[in-house]
């Protein structure tokens, strides 16, 4: 199968007459100098020679994985990077993701080394993270693999500070608008770094306030119902080790509907969390921790977007967190009968 898949591969990213070196260079160019105003990083233009070497011809031993695009693993001189091949021809989301790569400086956004525009379908090359995604980890070869509290809980500030910095450190703020387990890479260390910008758009200046969490109106970007609310669920696997939507199961019967781990973490909050944790967290990780990131998560998937926090607050919350002793007790308490409407 792979085999086959490759050979599909090869013929898209082989090297094609100068029309598409043209054509395809025409459309990064004109992208970057409409919105870029001139505040990019360097990239490397490679050659589909170069990139058919470095993967060994998209030899099926290179392959990565497969999504909205094929990703496979090249290496150059001892260095290793990933090449992602928009295999459907997707130049909207190619150019979506250059334009913003090229303006990112952050450690834990991931770095775009530069493109291949000589080929019929566009080509991304971006530095390799060797562990791969947050979702390989917790829902592909198995629940979460006994990842320690406290990288997860690192994770999701690296991930949170980076989103912070795409909302509000840019001259032209970012919305991510695709966050999720699968968007998120974790290099030998553990540590995230966000990829996957194909969705991404700028925040124009009168429009510093969030977008439908949907994605189903383009005319109006907000951080705050689509990045906010997509770290809540990022959050919520990360404590729960469950992925977003499952079936419900009650006194052993399937209930006739499908319900999110969303609906279902809000509603256990301050009746039945235990249930909800996953069990080596609870065992291993420091319940002040907990709980508050509990309440934090739930903030970021308030139904009105309005009561959610920005991600500048939630970093600031979560470095918080990973300070928390017993002496925050309190605090904690009074922060959940606020949370639960008693105040």
């Amino acid at each position: 199968m792979r085999g086959l898949f490759s050979s599909e591969v090869r013929e898209a990213t082989s090297k094609h007459d100068g029309m598409d070196f043209v054509r395809n260079g025409a459309w990064l160019l004109e992208a970057l100098i409409s919105s870029c105003q001139g505040n990019t990083n360097p990239i490397r233009i490679f050659s589909a020679n170069e990139l058919a070497a470095a993967t060994d011809n998209y030899h099926e031993d290179r392959f990565v994985g497969l999504g909205l695009s094929v990703v496979y693993w090249g290496t150059e001189e001892g260095q290793s990077f990933a090449v992602k091949i928009f295999i459907n021809g997707d130049f909207d989301m190619f150019i979506n993701e250059a334009i913003s790569l090229s303006q990112v400086n952050h450690k834990n956004v991931v770095r775009l080394l530069g493109c291949c525009i000589e080929t019929q379908v566009p080509i991304l090359v971006y530095e390799f993270l060797s562990n791969g995604t947050l979702r390989d980890h917790f829902f592909t070869t198995g629940p979460s693999l006994g990842m320690p509290w406290a990288t997860r809980l690192r994770i999701a500030t690296e991930v949170a500070d980076a989103l912070s910095y795409l909302h509000i450190a840019l001259s032209r703020p970012i919305v991510h608008r695709n966050i999720k387990s699968s968007s998120i890479l974790l290099d030998e260390h553990y540590s995230a770094k966000i990829g996957t910008f194909g969705f991404s758009a700028f925040i124009t200046g009168e429009e510093k306030q969030p977008a439908d969490p949907l994605y189903d109106s383009m005319q109006h970007l907000s951080a705050k119902s689509g990045d906010v609310y997509d770290f809540g669920v990022v959050l919520i696997e990360l404590i729960t080790g469950k992925e977003l939507r499952e079936i419900v199961h009650t006194n052993d019967r399937i209930v006739p509907r499908k319900r999110t781990l969303v609906d279902q973490f809000v509603s256990s909050v301050g009746v039945n969390l235990h249930n909800v944790l996953e069990t080596g967290i609870i065992q291993e990780g420091e319940r002040e921790q907990l709980v508050a990131c509990t309440m934090l998560a739930r903030k970021c998937v308030q139904a009105n977007e309005e009561e959610r926090p920005t991600m500048k607050e939630v970093v600031q919350e979560l470095r918080q967190i990973k300070r928390f002793t017993l002496s925050c007790t309190v605090y904690l308490l009074i922060n959940l009968i606020c949370d639960l409407g008693f105040s």
